[in-house]
């Protein structure tokens, strides 16, 4: 992705729940549906107009067969994926929807600019009212 920003997200029992964001200089894909070769579970949403380069599974294949070197960019990619799972199954694990909260706006501060707030509080595990009296706390804590 060159530019813009997206999330993913489920449909539960007719709720989204927000699984993730990515913003530019980052690639975006359902990862396990794009190496199955199946429809993805994932929804994919753009949150911003955004400017993507798209690589079909063929061509990517056909790249690492002419080009051996970019196996390994492959699983550079493949292994920061699965960071990034290992990075969000342990904080909704061992994580407090708080720290969760400050670790998202610490990591990526202009998020909190460029996300509708109902789309943070599903990703940190909360109602958007618990949001609200997260923040309230953080505000009256710096008073």
């Amino acid at each position: 992705m060159n530019k813009g920003g997206f999330r993913y997200f489920v449909i539960a029992d007719t709720k989204e729940l927000t699984c993730d964001f990515t913003f530019e200089n980052n690639y975006i894909s359902d990862y396990e549906g794009f190496l199955k070769q199946e429809p993805s579970r994932l929804n994919i949403q753009a949150l911003e107009d955004s400017e993507l380069i798209k690589l079909h599974y063929d061509d990517v294949q056909s790249c690492y067969e002419k080009i051996p070197q970019l196996q390994k960019f492959g699983r550079l990619i493949a292994e920061n994926f699965l960071l990034d799972i290992l990075k969000r199954s342990n904080s909704l694990l061992f994580s407090s929807p708080e720290d969760r909260y400050n670790q998202l706006v610490e990591e990526n501060p202009k998020l909190l600019q460029r996300v509708p707030q109902y789309m943070i509080a599903s990703f940190i595990g909360v109602t958007p009212e618990a949001l609200s009296r997260i923040r309230k706390r953080q505000v009256y804590a710096l008073i």
